[in-house]
């Protein structure tokens, strides 16, 4: 198992006030082991997020260099891939005006490194 940290519930779906209850709907039934609760809570906590929506907005801006990368990434060492995602990243952001986000840059890189099959392991 891998020793990376998770996100925290705020750098996914932020810290605006509005976000309180439905952050402890999902908390609540996290605790109450419910499933079903628990993917309800979790949409309707990404529906209010606009930090959420960025994410994705962002993530498919690297679409074009994931579509490039796709047939040679089995044949990468992940530290190569790795690099290769950043650069792009960083050229993407250049071009887009991403702002700088640490999370945004990992959630971003870390959802392209698992469409091309090198996720967390």
């Amino acid at each position: 198992m891998g020793s990376r940290r998770s996100y925290t519930l705020s750098a996914v779906v932020g810290k605006d006030r509005s976000l309180v209850s439905a952050k402890r709907a999902l908390t609540r039934a996290i605790d109450a082991d419910d499933p079903g609760a628990i993917a309800t809570a979790s949409a309707q906590l990404v529906a209010k997020s606009d930090r959420a929506a960025d994410f994705f907005y962002y993530g498919l801006k690297l679409l074009d260099t994931v579509g490039n990368l796709a047939a040679q990434a089995k044949t990468l060492e992940a530290s190569e891939l790795d690099k290769q995602l950043r650069i792009a990243w960083a050229r993407v952001k250049r071009e887009h005006g991403v702002p700088d986000d640490p999370a945004v840059d990992r959630v971003v890189l870390d959802a392209a490194k698992e469409a091309l099959g090198h996720g967390r392991r």
